[in-house]
Protein backbone atom coordinates (compact mmCIF):
# COMPACT_ATOMS: atom_id res chain seq x y z
CA UNK A 1 0.00 0.00 0.00
CA UNK A 2 2.72 2.25 0.68
CA UNK A 3 4.44 0.98 -2.56
CA UNK A 4 1.90 2.33 -4.42
CA UNK A 5 1.14 5.62 -2.69
CA UNK A 6 4.71 6.52 -3.15
CA UNK A 7 4.12 5.85 -7.10
CA UNK A 8 1.18 8.22 -7.34
CA UNK A 9 3.24 10.57 -5.26
CA UNK A 10 6.05 10.06 -7.98
CA UNK A 11 3.41 10.24 -11.03
CA UNK A 12 1.46 12.81 -12.35
CA UNK A 13 -1.90 13.96 -11.73
CA UNK A 14 -5.10 13.64 -14.11
CA UNK A 15 -6.68 16.37 -16.13
CA UNK A 16 -9.46 16.53 -14.17
CA UNK A 17 -7.61 17.01 -11.39
CA UNK A 18 -5.14 19.60 -12.39
CA UNK A 19 -8.24 21.59 -13.43
CA UNK A 20 -10.44 20.89 -10.09
CA UNK A 21 -6.52 22.16 -8.57
CA UNK A 22 -6.50 25.16 -11.22
CA UNK A 23 -10.21 26.13 -10.72
CA UNK A 24 -10.93 25.48 -14.20
CA UNK A 25 -12.33 22.95 -16.86
CA UNK A 26 -11.10 20.05 -18.27
CA UNK A 27 -11.79 21.00 -21.23
CA UNK A 28 -9.17 24.23 -20.34
CA UNK A 29 -6.60 22.19 -19.42
CA UNK A 30 -7.24 20.44 -22.80
CA UNK A 31 -6.86 23.24 -24.46
CA UNK A 32 -3.75 24.26 -23.12
CA UNK A 33 -2.01 20.93 -23.80
CA UNK A 34 -3.45 21.24 -27.37
CA UNK A 35 -2.31 24.50 -28.17
CA UNK A 36 1.45 23.66 -26.49
CA UNK A 37 1.42 25.73 -23.12
CA UNK A 38 1.09 22.40 -21.15
CA UNK A 39 2.48 19.97 -23.30
CA UNK A 40 5.77 19.43 -21.73
CA UNK A 41 4.06 18.64 -18.68
CA UNK A 42 2.23 16.02 -19.57
CA UNK A 43 3.62 12.48 -19.13
CA UNK A 44 4.81 9.48 -20.79
CA UNK A 45 1.39 7.60 -19.14
CA UNK A 46 -0.89 10.88 -20.08
CA UNK A 47 -0.60 12.28 -16.73
CA UNK A 48 0.15 15.69 -15.79
CA UNK A 49 3.36 17.29 -14.01
CA UNK A 50 1.15 19.58 -11.92
CA UNK A 51 4.43 21.50 -10.43
CA UNK A 52 6.03 21.90 -14.57
CA UNK A 53 2.16 22.61 -15.50
CA UNK A 54 2.44 25.96 -12.87
CA UNK A 55 5.44 26.81 -14.07
CA UNK A 56 4.77 26.81 -17.79
CA UNK A 57 1.14 28.54 -17.08
CA UNK A 58 3.14 31.50 -15.07
CA UNK A 59 5.76 31.69 -17.69
CA UNK A 60 2.99 32.21 -20.11
CA UNK A 61 1.12 34.73 -18.27
CA UNK A 62 4.18 36.65 -17.63
CA UNK A 63 5.36 36.88 -21.06
CA UNK A 64 1.54 37.90 -21.88
CA UNK A 65 2.24 40.98 -19.37
CA UNK A 66 5.62 41.89 -20.74
CA UNK A 67 4.44 41.49 -24.74
CA UNK A 68 1.84 44.00 -23.55
CA UNK A 69 4.27 46.32 -21.39
CA UNK A 70 6.44 46.33 -24.71
CA UNK A 71 3.64 47.57 -26.60
CA UNK A 72 3.20 50.00 -24.05
CA UNK A 73 6.01 51.72 -24.40
CA UNK A 74 6.06 51.83 -28.00
CA UNK A 75 3.18 53.83 -28.02
CA UNK A 76 4.83 55.77 -25.39
CA UNK A 77 7.87 57.10 -27.43
CA UNK A 78 5.73 57.25 -30.50
CA UNK A 79 3.59 59.93 -28.64
CA UNK A 80 6.45 61.51 -27.48
CA UNK A 81 8.37 61.64 -30.51
CA UNK A 82 5.24 63.47 -31.90
CA UNK A 83 5.37 66.03 -28.75
CA UNK A 84 8.92 66.66 -29.43
CA UNK A 85 7.19 67.63 -33.18
CA UNK A 86 4.87 69.34 -31.82
CA UNK A 87 6.90 71.48 -29.61
CA UNK A 88 9.60 72.60 -32.54
CA UNK A 89 6.14 73.62 -34.21
CA UNK A 90 4.78 75.65 -31.44
CA UNK A 91 8.29 77.28 -30.72
CA UNK A 92 8.96 77.86 -34.75
CA UNK A 93 5.12 79.73 -34.28
CA UNK A 94 5.41 81.68 -31.61
CA UNK A 95 9.08 82.49 -32.36
CA UNK A 96 7.71 84.20 -35.81
CA UNK A 97 5.46 86.47 -34.46
CA UNK A 98 4.93 89.78 -31.37
CA UNK A 99 2.78 91.44 -30.22
CA UNK A 100 1.71 94.73 -32.42
CA UNK A 101 2.37 96.73 -29.79
CA UNK A 102 5.64 95.65 -29.65
CA UNK A 103 6.23 96.07 -33.29
CA UNK A 104 4.81 99.50 -33.49
CA UNK A 105 7.25 100.67 -30.46
CA UNK A 106 10.31 98.73 -32.40
CA UNK A 107 9.64 100.55 -36.10
CA UNK A 108 8.56 103.56 -34.75
CA UNK A 109 12.86 103.90 -32.73
CA UNK A 110 14.61 102.74 -35.70
CA UNK A 111 12.47 104.82 -38.30
CA UNK A 112 13.12 108.48 -35.97
CA UNK A 113 16.79 106.90 -35.75
CA UNK A 114 17.22 106.58 -39.15
CA UNK A 115 15.78 110.12 -40.22
CA UNK A 116 18.03 111.33 -37.08
CA UNK A 117 21.08 109.99 -38.86
CA UNK A 118 20.22 111.17 -42.77
CA UNK A 119 19.39 114.84 -41.13
CA UNK A 120 23.02 114.84 -40.29
CA UNK A 121 23.81 115.12 -43.51
CA UNK A 122 22.22 118.46 -43.56
CA UNK A 123 24.18 119.20 -40.61
CA UNK A 124 27.21 118.27 -41.75
CA UNK A 125 27.18 118.95 -45.23
CA UNK A 126 25.47 122.53 -44.86
CA UNK A 127 28.80 125.12 -44.54
CA UNK A 128 30.65 122.46 -47.08
CA UNK A 129 28.29 123.29 -49.85
CA UNK A 130 27.39 126.76 -49.62
CA UNK A 131 28.91 128.64 -52.22
CA UNK A 132 29.97 125.45 -53.92
CA UNK A 133 30.13 124.45 -57.94
CA UNK A 134 27.49 121.78 -58.69
CA UNK A 135 29.72 119.22 -59.71
CA UNK A 136 32.08 119.88 -56.35
CA UNK A 137 29.03 119.92 -54.07
CA UNK A 138 27.46 116.98 -55.37
CA UNK A 139 30.87 114.56 -54.92
CA UNK A 140 30.80 116.57 -51.38
CA UNK A 141 27.24 115.27 -50.86
CA UNK A 142 27.72 111.71 -52.56
CA UNK A 143 30.20 110.95 -50.36
CA UNK A 144 28.51 112.03 -47.37
CA UNK A 145 25.08 110.10 -48.38
CA UNK A 146 27.57 106.65 -48.67
CA UNK A 147 28.87 107.01 -45.12
CA UNK A 148 25.50 107.72 -43.92
CA UNK A 149 23.87 104.53 -45.70
CA UNK A 150 27.07 102.39 -44.67
CA UNK A 151 26.53 103.64 -40.56
CA UNK A 152 22.84 102.57 -41.46
CA UNK A 153 23.65 99.33 -43.80
CA UNK A 154 24.09 97.01 -40.17
CA UNK A 155 20.34 97.25 -40.40
CA UNK A 156 18.34 97.64 -36.36
CA UNK A 157 18.54 94.87 -34.51
CA UNK A 158 15.29 93.00 -33.71
CA UNK A 159 14.39 93.03 -29.82
CA UNK A 160 10.69 93.22 -29.48
CA UNK A 161 10.01 91.17 -26.63
CA UNK A 162 12.16 92.71 -23.97
CA UNK A 163 9.68 91.56 -21.25
CA UNK A 164 6.89 88.74 -22.52
CA UNK A 165 5.55 88.78 -19.21
CA UNK A 166 5.06 92.38 -18.67
CA UNK A 167 1.57 92.60 -19.93
CA UNK A 168 -0.84 89.72 -18.49
CA UNK A 169 -3.11 90.10 -21.01
CA UNK A 170 -0.97 88.88 -23.92
CA UNK A 171 1.06 86.54 -22.22
CA UNK A 172 -0.26 83.42 -22.73
CA UNK A 173 0.22 83.57 -26.45
CA UNK A 174 4.11 83.57 -24.95
CA UNK A 175 3.58 80.75 -22.92
CA UNK A 176 4.91 78.36 -25.19
CA UNK A 177 8.09 79.80 -25.84
CA UNK A 178 9.15 79.02 -22.09
CA UNK A 179 11.29 76.35 -21.08
CA UNK A 180 9.33 72.70 -21.61
CA UNK A 181 10.98 69.23 -22.22
CA UNK A 182 12.96 67.97 -24.55
CA UNK A 183 14.90 65.38 -26.25
CA UNK A 184 15.83 62.98 -23.35
CA UNK A 185 13.59 64.88 -20.86
CA UNK A 186 10.18 63.65 -22.64
CA UNK A 187 11.68 60.09 -22.07
CA UNK A 188 11.38 60.63 -18.89
CA UNK A 189 7.41 61.45 -18.96
CA UNK A 190 4.46 58.94 -18.55
CA UNK A 191 2.13 58.65 -21.80
CA UNK A 192 -0.57 60.57 -19.16
CA UNK A 193 1.82 63.24 -18.89
CA UNK A 194 3.08 62.95 -22.44
CA UNK A 195 -0.67 63.51 -23.45
CA UNK A 196 -1.26 66.45 -21.02
CA UNK A 197 1.62 68.50 -22.82
CA UNK A 198 0.36 67.70 -26.16
CA UNK A 199 -2.73 68.75 -25.16
CA UNK A 200 -1.28 72.22 -23.43
CA UNK A 201 0.97 72.71 -26.71
CA UNK A 202 -2.09 72.36 -28.80
CA UNK A 203 -4.29 75.22 -26.90
CA UNK A 204 -0.99 77.36 -26.97
CA UNK A 205 -0.90 76.91 -31.12
CA UNK A 206 -4.02 77.41 -31.56
CA UNK A 207 -4.78 80.57 -28.97
CA UNK A 208 -1.70 82.27 -31.12
CA UNK A 209 -2.80 81.46 -34.21
CA UNK A 210 -6.40 83.00 -32.71
CA UNK A 211 -4.47 86.16 -31.44
CA UNK A 212 -2.55 86.62 -34.48
CA UNK A 213 -5.80 86.15 -37.03
CA UNK A 214 -7.49 88.78 -34.66
CA UNK A 215 -4.57 91.54 -35.01
CA UNK A 216 -3.01 91.28 -31.42
CA UNK A 217 0.04 89.59 -32.86
CA UNK A 218 1.86 90.14 -36.10
CA UNK A 219 4.25 88.09 -37.98
CA UNK A 220 7.78 89.85 -37.34
CA UNK A 221 8.73 88.94 -41.19
CA UNK A 222 5.86 90.81 -42.34
CA UNK A 223 6.84 93.74 -40.10
CA UNK A 224 10.75 93.41 -41.23
CA UNK A 225 9.11 93.09 -44.78
CA UNK A 226 7.48 96.81 -44.65
CA UNK A 227 9.95 98.40 -42.89
CA UNK A 228 13.10 97.02 -45.38
CA UNK A 229 10.74 98.25 -48.57
CA UNK A 230 10.42 101.61 -46.77
CA UNK A 231 14.38 101.85 -46.17
CA UNK A 232 14.83 100.81 -49.82
CA UNK A 233 12.87 103.95 -51.15
CA UNK A 234 14.30 106.39 -48.75
CA UNK A 235 17.57 104.70 -49.57
CA UNK A 236 17.14 105.51 -53.55
CA UNK A 237 15.73 109.07 -52.76
CA UNK A 238 19.17 109.94 -50.72
CA UNK A 239 21.70 108.23 -53.35
CA UNK A 240 19.90 110.89 -55.72
CA UNK A 241 20.12 113.74 -53.83
CA UNK A 242 23.39 114.77 -54.59
CA UNK A 243 22.01 115.39 -58.49
CA UNK A 244 18.99 117.08 -57.52
CA UNK A 245 20.16 119.59 -55.30
CA UNK A 246 23.85 120.31 -55.98
CA UNK A 247 22.95 122.64 -58.91
CA UNK A 248 20.95 125.44 -56.11
CA UNK A 249 24.33 126.17 -53.71
CA UNK A 250 26.38 128.11 -55.66
CA UNK A 251 24.64 131.28 -54.77
CA UNK A 252 23.35 129.69 -51.32
CA UNK A 253 25.03 130.62 -48.00
CA UNK A 254 25.14 128.00 -45.02
CA UNK A 255 21.90 128.70 -44.01
CA UNK A 256 20.19 129.01 -47.18
CA UNK A 257 22.31 125.38 -47.95
CA UNK A 258 21.01 123.59 -45.07
CA UNK A 259 17.37 124.51 -45.72
CA UNK A 260 17.46 122.93 -49.05
CA UNK A 261 19.24 119.89 -47.85
CA UNK A 262 16.33 119.27 -44.98
CA UNK A 263 13.79 119.71 -47.36
CA UNK A 264 15.19 117.44 -49.73
CA UNK A 265 15.85 114.75 -46.74
CA UNK A 266 12.54 115.53 -45.60
CA UNK A 267 10.69 114.09 -48.69
CA UNK A 268 13.24 111.47 -48.17
CA UNK A 269 12.50 110.02 -44.38
CA UNK A 270 8.82 111.04 -45.25
CA UNK A 271 8.97 107.65 -46.98
CA UNK A 272 9.03 105.40 -43.74
CA UNK A 273 5.52 107.36 -42.42
CA UNK A 274 2.92 104.79 -41.12
CA UNK A 275 0.75 103.88 -38.48
CA UNK A 276 3.38 103.78 -35.46
CA UNK A 277 5.40 107.02 -36.65
CA UNK A 278 4.27 110.17 -38.81
CA UNK A 279 5.25 112.36 -41.20
CA UNK A 280 6.21 115.13 -38.39
CA UNK A 281 7.46 113.04 -36.13
CA UNK A 282 10.06 112.06 -38.54
CA UNK A 283 11.16 115.55 -39.94
CA UNK A 284 11.29 116.63 -35.88
CA UNK A 285 10.59 120.29 -37.08
CA UNK A 286 12.87 120.56 -39.61
CA UNK A 287 12.24 122.06 -43.16
CA UNK A 288 9.35 120.59 -44.62
CA UNK A 289 7.63 123.64 -46.92
CA UNK A 290 8.75 122.74 -50.08
CA UNK A 291 7.84 126.06 -51.38
CA UNK A 292 10.95 127.05 -49.92
CA UNK A 293 12.66 124.83 -52.43
CA UNK A 294 10.50 125.81 -55.47
CA UNK A 295 11.17 129.65 -54.78
CA UNK A 296 14.97 129.26 -54.53
CA UNK A 297 14.94 127.14 -57.61
CA UNK A 298 13.05 129.80 -59.67
CA UNK A 299 15.27 132.47 -58.11
CA UNK A 300 18.48 130.60 -59.37
CA UNK A 301 16.93 130.03 -63.20
CA UNK A 302 15.90 133.55 -63.38
CA UNK A 303 19.63 134.74 -62.03
CA UNK A 304 20.61 132.22 -64.43
CA UNK A 305 18.75 134.07 -67.45
CA UNK A 306 19.60 137.31 -66.44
Amino acid sequence: MGTQSAGVLMGGISRRAYAKRRGCTEKAIRDRITDGTLADAVLPDGTIDAGKADRLLAEKVTAGKRTGSDLNEARRRKLAAGVALLQDDVRALVDSVVRVDDAGRYIRQNSLEIALRLFRIADDCAGKVAGKEASAAAAILDEAVRAALTDLSGGPTVDFDDDPDSDSENAPYFEANKSRPRGAALDDLTAVQLAALKADLEAHRLETKRALNNGKLVEIERICGELAARCSIVRNRMLGLHVKVAPHFLSADKSEAKTLLEIEISEGVEEMACTWVTKADLTAGRASDRRQFFKRDQKTKKAKAA
